[in-house]
């Protein structure tokens, strides 16, 4: 006769069995420069707090993953785009920052000022793309402080003053705009179902963009209302 307590163990081994938990995925190796700046004034502070995140995940996108989901072609005219407007800016951000320069040196001026909060930070650039417009927000934190040091020297206005800077503080805002929407507009047309999860899994880690080494933390709060002042 078969052993009744036998049969009810073996019929509940099953319930009482227990799977192993799969091992967590390891996210996508991808390569980074890791670029150690410090940011004086507050408006350079305000654009990579506010917009770097989005930025670097976008033109990840555009630098990387159209080329794997979507077509070849395709891919690399919205690269010249995003190109095209970020040298643009940083043509007409440089020239600026050159007339500034120029009117300081003949003024005689050598003395810049302190800064009582700069921010040392670590900008980690997943694309070429990032890195050129890592410099767009560097470049600005040099205007801010030539137009600073031309202010100190009462060479510009109060109102020019309140003004310069944070009008190139809003391109750089407006250019951010430009590059996500774009990317949007790519990644819907190039993506399928299929590869929406691998998308996902690529671009997270690019909003991991920005270490704080000193100095306190980015400000992250909306845009104040445009100035109605001008220059």
């Amino acid at each position: 006769m078969p052993d009744a307590s036998a049969t009810v163990r073996e019929s509940r081994a099953p319930a009482t069995a227990q799977t192993k938990p799969r091992p967590k995925r390891r996210g996508f190796s991808r390569p980074e420069l890791h670029v150690q700046v410090t940011l004086h004034s507050t408006h350079a502070q305000r654009v990579a707090g506010r917009n770097m995140m989005e930025v670097a995940r976008a033109l990840y996108t555009i630098a990387v993953i159209l080329h794997v989901i979507g077509d070849q072609d395709k891919a690399d005219q919205v690269e010249g785009i995003v190109a095209g407007k970020i040298r643009a800016l940083s043509e007409k951000l440089q020239k600026q920052l050159k007339s500034f320069r120029s009117q300081r040196e003949d003024a005689g001026i050598t003395q810049f000022p302190v800064y009582r909060y700069p921010l040392k930070i670590t900008m980690r650039i997943s694309s070429p793309e990032l890195s050129q417009y890592a410099s767009l927000i560097q470049a600005l934190d040099t205007l801010s402080i030539e137009t600073d040091t031309l202010w100190l020297g009462g060479l510009v206005t109060n109102r020019q003053h309140a003004n310069i800077a944070y009008q190139w503080r809003r391109e750089l805002l407006r250019l951010a705009d430009e590059i996500t929407r774009i990317e949007s507009m790519a990644r819907t047309s190039a993506a399928s179902a299929d590869a929406a999860q691998e998308i996902a899994e690529r671009t997270e880690d690019a909003r991991e963009v920005m270490t704080i080494d000193e100095g306190g933390e980015l400000d992250l709060e909306d845009e104040e209302p445009e100035s109605v002042a001008t220059a």
